[in-house]
């Protein structure tokens, strides 16, 4: 098969059910990086532009976890409490699990 320029800027095949596509699908909606996740319910002592800090509700007098906002995800669910999704190894490296 011969190709020129013109196949460069053509739109790309769909396949049969449009499986070639790819698109702008946030973290939790691949189930291969999802598997790697983990989803925890913790105290909120303090939020920073860049980081928050948390501590085990079941551990207490715990000291303080930073955890960077760049590798989490978190949802307030009282005043106090937030449900925090993060990868797996981040939480080993913390203590959280």
């Amino acid at each position: 098969m011969s190709r020129d320029t013109f196949d460069m800027f053509a739109p790309k095949d769909r396949g049969r059910f449009g499986e070639n596509e790819c698109g702008n699908e946030s973290i939790r909606g691949n189930d291969s990086v999802r598997s790697d996740l983990i989803d925890l319910i913790l105290h909120l002592q303090d939020e920073r532009p860049l980081s928050i800090a948390v501590t085990d509700p079941a551990k207490p007098g715990a000291k303080w976890e930073w955890l960077p906002k760049s590798k989490i995800e978190f949802e307030r669910k009282s005043q106090s409490l937030v449900e925090v999704t993060m990868p797996r190894w981040l939480a080993k490296e913390k203590g959280l699990v």
